[in-house]
């Protein structure tokens, strides 16, 4: 489930819209249309229930698709780049579905849930309807469905047209809620369904690292192809390290599962050398952005930055020192996850901090990109990092800036072409 960054880094509506050639309403939905590009060229539908601009992935799959194809987008916000249609959902809950949501949860108390409840949930969703409604009006080529929540639409929708689905998660794992909770229980029997009966229909399944791919083929019989986060490449090189000061970077969504709390808690037990800055997505006056405010204010340590739109963070975080990210090992997908951020850690030629996960962990070693804690906590964490001297971290970025020129975006987008033209 994805979180809305702030406005302040929207691309602006009226800059999107000025780049279309009109401008249509059916319902909720807001459409955007350039001309086409020519009738012999073909078409590519990608679902996606968040907004394109803040998922670095998507963005990079719309950009990396939109010379060679004519691209018409389903989101809930637009890419950062024009293309030939847009089609803006409306909001993905209501009321009724909270209500059914309800009544399932009652039924999974008293074992009485069947999959024909999960079906009706599905379908019954308003941003599901438009899409199954909006998304069959014009003839495509290929549909794209990025994430779980996409694909058995995408499925619908292609008629009969290949559809790619882009498996950003391992989702029975993902923490949408706490795993030992009910809703936590309902949520990944749920996920479950929908991957055992959609997962094998989709023509082929992509995902984001080789552990994760190794989820899938263990519990759902595919073989999903891998096309690991790279960025875009960024021309920069490593800045030096002062003796007396280091500079720790964490940047992405402010959510109670991310850590966060963890890395604050990591500073009370570091020397005087280090400062964590903190890029964060969120209301700073409301919810879990505004309690890490109010827990810091009135530690100098932590240091509060206003979020960058996600192709110029390796640029923004080029001047720090390291990368740092512990999360808490409570799921299989926490042990396995190789985010955006990693990645985005290498472009801006960082070293790297971060807890035993097991992708990352991997290749943080094979590299010598940085230090891995023994734990996922505060305590192992500052034990590797109050070692470090000057001269280690400076070489954890030039290790970095090795790599980085291999780690971008510019692999991804031949993988991802080649992948798409054996399909259509």
């Amino acid at each position: 489930m994805q979180l809305r960054p702030p406005t302040s880094i929207d691309l602006p509506i009226a800059q999107f819209r000025n780049s279309y050639g009109s401008r249509k309403r059916r319902g909720s939905a807001q459409f955007f249309e350039t001309e086409t590009k020519g009738k012999h060229v073909r078409r590519i539908l990608i679902l996606c229930t968040g907004d394109i601009a803040k998922d670095a992935r998507v963005d990079r799959q719309v950009r990396n698709l939109s010379a060679d194809y004519e691209i018409c987008c389903i989101a809930s916000g637009p890419p950062t780049i024009p293309i030939w249609k847009f089609i803006q959902l409306p909001q993905p809950y209501n009321r009724q579905q909270n209500r059914l949501v309800g009544r399932a949860i009652k039924l999974w108390t008293k074992g009485l849930l069947s999959t024909q409840c999960y079906e009706r949930h599905y379908w019954g969703q308003s941003w599901v309807k438009a899409i199954d409604s909006l998304a069959r009006e014009d003839r495509v080529d290929l549909v794209i469905a990025n994430d779980l929540d996409a694909l058995p639409v995408g499925l619908r929708v292609g008629q009969g047209a290949p559809v790619l689905f882009d498996a950003h998660e391992f989702y029975p794992e993902y923490p949408y809620f706490p795993p030992e909770t009910t809703m936590g229980k309902l949520w990944k029997s749920y996920m479950q369904h929908l991957l055992q009966k959609y997962c094998s229909q989709a023509s082929t399944v992509m995902t984001v690292s080789e552990e994760i791919a190794d989820l899938y083929r263990q519990n759902f019989d595919v073989s999903p192809t891998v096309l690991v986060n790279y960025p875009d490449r960024a021309e920069l090189r490593p800045q030096p390290v002062l003796t007396e000061r280091i500079s720790l970077v964490h940047h992405g969504a402010s959510q109670a599962s991310r850590g966060i709390e963890l890395l604050i808690d990591t500073m009370e037990l570091l020397d005087d050398r280090f400062v964590l800055n903190l890029i964060l997505m969120g209301d700073p006056q409301k919810g879990y952005l505004a309690r890490l405010h109010e827990r810091c204010k009135e530690n100098p340590k932590v240091i509060f930055h206003s979020p960058v739109p996600v192709q110029a963070i390796p640029s923004r975080i080029n001047h720090y020192d390291l990368g740092v990210f512990l999360l808490p090992q409570t799921n299989l997908h926490y042990q396995t996850t190789l985010p955006n951020k990693f990645f985005d850690f290498v472009q801006g030629r960082l070293g790297i901090a971060i807890g035993p996960q097991t992708a990352m962990g991997r290749l943080v070693r094979e590299h010598q990109l940085g230090v891995v804690a023994e734990t996922c906590s505060a305590a192992s964490l500052a034990k590797s990092l109050n070692s470090l001297t000057r001269e280690d971290i400076e070489g954890f970025k030039r290790h970095s800036d090795q790599i980085a020129n291999s780690w971008t975006n510019e692999k991804n987008k031949t993988a991802l072409l080649e992948l798409v033209q054996r399909l259509i």
